[in-house]
C-alpha cells in the first residue's frame, strides 16, 4: 500500500510544522507531479513551509497507462484539479490511500471504492 497526498492536506501539515506526524503515521508519503508543481508555485510566491514538505515526500510519476487514465478523468471530472486526479489514479492503480480534504475528491473516492483519509480521519 502506498500513501499519496494532495497539496491541500500537505499545506495544512506544512504550515503547522507537523509533517513529521504524517511520516510517523504513514511512513513514506508520495505526491504526483501535479501536486509537486502546485507546491513549487506556492514556494515561488513566498510560502517557505514548502521546503519542509519537499524534504519529506517523494514524487511518484504516473506510468503510461496511468497517464492515459488521468487524461480521460480530466475530461470527465471537471471539478477536480490535476493534483487530486493524479493522486486518485495512482491510488486506484497501486492499491493506495489518498490523503485529501477536497470534498469532491472524497466523494469520487467513495464512489470508486478508493481508500482515503481527510484531516478528521488522520
Amino acid at each position: 500500500m502506498i500513501v499519496v497526498a494532495d497539496s491541500d492536506i500537505l499545506s495544512m501539515f506544512g504550515k503547522a510544522g507537523a509533517v513529521s506526524h504524517l511520516k510517523r503515521l504513514f511512513g513514506e508519503i508520495y505526491i504526483p507531479p501535479a501536486v509537486y508543481e502546485e507546491l513549487r508555485r506556492a514556494k515561488e510566491i513566498g510560502f517557505d513551509f514548502v521546503d519542509g514538505l519537499i524534504d519529506n515526500i517523494m514524487i511518484l510519476n504516473l506510468s503510461g497507462g496511468e497517464y492515459s487514465e488521468f487524461v480521460r478523468l480530466v475530461e470527465d471530472e471537471r471539478y477536480l484539479h490535476s493534483g487530486e486526479l493524479q493522486g486518485i489514479v495512482l491510488c486506484r492503480n497501486q492499491d493506495g490511500v489518498l490523503l485529501t480534504n477536497d470534498r469532491r475528491a472524497k466523494n469520487f473516492c467513495k464512489r470508486e471504492d478508493i481508500a482515503y483519509f481527510d484531516i478528521k480521519g488522520i
